[in-house]
């Protein structure tokens, strides 16, 4: 880009940094808007299903007449709600990691080849793997208070900040510029890679859990089978609701306090002297380069110059005794008529001296 003034130049400067800041937002922003867009989406889908299931449930009740539910019932109500719970945020969580990751390959583009084969995100990943499936089976030995579970959820929040810490050395490293949002959108594609691995294993475990409390419900009369039946899918579904409630809250304020890593340190301003010409240094080093071409040149023209001018010459290059020589008397006559004009020229001087 060229400008024909300073004040051109500071502008442009400024429309370039300008776009530069807008295009990085822009980046960051559509990641965290395709993450909004599809929470919005299932929070309409959350809503209806809740009240379908509210309904439903409240039918239940006033066609069985069930007023107070028994103990036990309430006892298995209570671990298949909370390992429900589990699962639907884990369906939660899978959907949107699945759809962030969706949304940072298209924007990577041919860098969305790159893989986290770090063997130490890998290690990690296992690690959380396998400590959420522990803590699932724990759900239906343990409340969320208890020792134990505070345990496995104390160790499952510092491995996963040991495993953020490992993707942004490695996105760093993999990155297909120093851009920061490059490397952010890498870590994020590593981050939703280890999230579905995470979820998926912790699907498995899940399903065992299930199992497990179907067999349990299996041992009740019918008509509390079905009284569970409705009140799970009222319990899942009011869950599901609030927890796509609170994140797309979240997503809504992610999105719009978006800020840029790259922060403009100085602005362009006017130079208060001219850059260039620079007179004096264009003549010092025209003067300085006319010496050294003029030198070497002399040096050149003595060191190939094969004449031989003199005795001395013959002598020193032939290794020849010199008998005679033959002058030149066109030179000689030459130099003679220069002396006589010189001489002549003094003696005029004198005599003017002497007036």
């Amino acid at each position: 880009m060229n400008a024909n003034t300073p004040e051109d130049a500071q502008k442009a400067n400024a429309l370039v940094i300008d776009g530069f800041l807008s295009r990085l937002t822009g980046l960051t922003r559509a990641e965290q808007k395709a993450t909004k867009e599809f929470i919005a989406a299932r929070v309409v889908e959350a809503k209806n299903e809740l009240n379908n299931a509210e309904s439903a449930l409240q039918v239940y009740k006033e066609k069985n007449k069930i007023i107070d539910p028994s103990e036990n019932m309430k006892v298995i109500s209570d671990r298949v709600v909370m390992v429900d719970k589990v699962k639907a945020e884990n369906k939660v969580n899978l959907a949107t990691a699945q759809s962030r990751l969706s949304s940072i390959n298209q924007q990577l583009g041919g860098a969305a080849k790159a893989t986290a084969d770090s063997s130490t995100i890998k290690e990690y990943n296992q690690k959380l793997a396998e400590l959420e499936m522990t803590k699932v089976s724990y759900l239906n030995k343990y409340t969320d208070k208890h020792p134990k579970m505070q345990e496995i959820n104390n160790e499952i929040a510092s491995t996963r900040a040991q495993l953020q810490t490992e993707i942004n050395k490695v996105a760093a490293l993999q990155a297909p510029s120093d851009n920061p949002v490059h490397q952010g959108l890498i870590a994020g594609k590593f981050q939703s890679e280890a999230e579905i691995a995470v979820a998926q294993g912790k699907e498995q475990a899940l399903a065992n859990i299930e199992k497990e409390n179907s067999e349990a419900i299996g041992t009740l009369p019918s008509i509390e089978q079905g009284y569970l039946r409705v009140k799970r899918d009222a319990d899942v579904a009011q869950e599901i609701y609030i927890m796509l409630a609170k994140r797309l809250e979240e997503a809504k304020v992610a999105e719009v306090m978006v800020s840029n890593e790259v922060q403009v340190v100085d602005t362009a301003t006017l130079p208060e002297v001219p850059v260039k010409p620079r007179k004096a240094l264009t003549l010092a080093l025209a003067l300085l380069l006319g010496v050294m071409a003029g030198s070497g040149y002399v040096i050149a023209y003595e060191m190939f110059n094969r004449k031989l001018r003199t005795a001395d010459d013959i002598q020193s290059y032939l290794g020849l005794t010199v008998l005679g020589s033959v002058p030149d008397v066109e030179s000689m006559s030459k130099m003679n008529a220069e002396k006589r004009k010189k001489l002549s020229l003094i003696q005029k001087l004198r005599r003017l001296l002497q007036k």
